[in-house]
């Protein structure tokens, strides 16, 4: 029997669960202060008028992702879930219900609602190797300083998600903010039992394709680090799939992210540059970094493996569907 240590964590249910906290990986200070300045030398909207970024305070960015990848005995209660659910994958197209809240400041600034078909485009494209589509069932935006600037696992980021969350396990509740000092967080499926009030997936408006935020940096092959392809996106809802990060665990330990086809990976990639973080025997491969599970940019990341897709498959029949449950 594997049980959560909840009392470990100051945090509402879900967060004590180690569902989401401040990251373990702290982006290069490059990266961060290239995102900064992105923002700061934009000042305006896609369209120049002034739009999403008027009258914002802008957070540097600490780090890509906010969620916490379960410990040991976290993810083997996950997994002894996940495996008495007697799941058979049919193979049909799992549609997802998706609804989008836009949150913006009293002002209106961060208001990226007409940027939301291009990121459910992203998400469609991405998730359809996997076989999961991603259809939009409302979209609202919601002028509340306090939840536009709302910390990961905050109590204004709390009451935002109780006011606004629609549906079940199986529906998709995106929320676009400040983003804290993140790109994004996210709940895994396993988690909605405890604190389903909580269930859902947050992003930087910024981080939505066509805002153009994008920073210089040397350490970047091609010179310049993307996150305004809608990404940051499709590496959340992989984390609400059930995915943790390719780099889970740390330090080339075992069991990793529990995924047999990505290598193991010491710790994220920030950069488009091939790496072997993990060498010898044990570990072959290189460092999965184009994976839709790591670090990089938006550019850089690309794909899904079958393993991963196998894990969003049973992990969707064993917490999210409606039909299963």
């Amino acid at each position: 029997m594997h049980t959560f240590a909840f009392s470990r964590f100051a945090l509402p249910v879900l967060l004590a669960a180690g569902a989401v906290t401040y990251a373990a990986y702290s982006a290069p200070a490059g990266v961060a202060a290239g995102l900064d300045a992105a923002l700061q030398e934009r000042g305006r909207s896609p369209s120049g008028s002034g739009g999403p970024v008027a009258d914002l305070r802008r957070n540097p960015r600490v780090s890509r992702c906010a969620v916490r990848d379960p410990n040991a005995d976290q993810q083997a209660m996950i997994e002894d879930a996940a495996n008495s659910s007697g799941y058979r994958d049919p193979g049909a197209v799992v549609t997802v219900p998706v609804y989008f809240h836009v949150i913006t400041t009293a002002s209106g600034g961060g208001d990226v609602s007409s940027l939301v078909p291009e990121q459910m485009q992203v998400l469609n494209d991405a998730f359809s190797g996997s076989r999961f589509a991603f259809h939009l069932e409302s979209l609202q935006v919601v002028a509340n300083n306090a939840w536009f600037y709302a910390a990961a696992g905050s109590n204004d980021e709390l009451a935002m998600k109780a006011a606004l969350r629609r549906g079940g396990p199986e529906a998709l509740n995106i929320f676009t903010t400040n983003g804290d000092v993140y790109l994004g967080w996210a709940t895994l499926p396993f988690y909605y039992k405890f604190a389903p009030g909580y269930d859902g997936v947050v992003l930087w408006w910024a981080a939505l394709p066509g805002t153009g935020l994008a920073g210089e940096s040397d350490d970047e092959p091609d010179g310049v680090l993307t996150y305004d392809q809608g990404d940051t996106g499709t590496h959340e809802v992989g984390h609400w799939l059930g995915l943790d990060h390719t780099f889970a665990g740390g330090g080339c330990s075992h069991p990793g992210d529990v995924i047999k086809d990505t290598p193991t990976e010491a710790e994220p990639q920030f950069f488009c540059a091939p790496r072997d973080s993990c060498t010898g025997a044990p570990f072959p491969g290189d460092d999965p970094i184009t994976n839709f599970m790591d670090y990089v940019d938006d550019v850089c990341m690309d794909h899904f493996t079958a393993d991963q897709t196998k894990r969003m498959r049973k992990h969707w029949h064993a917490f999210r569907d409606k039909k299963a449950r």
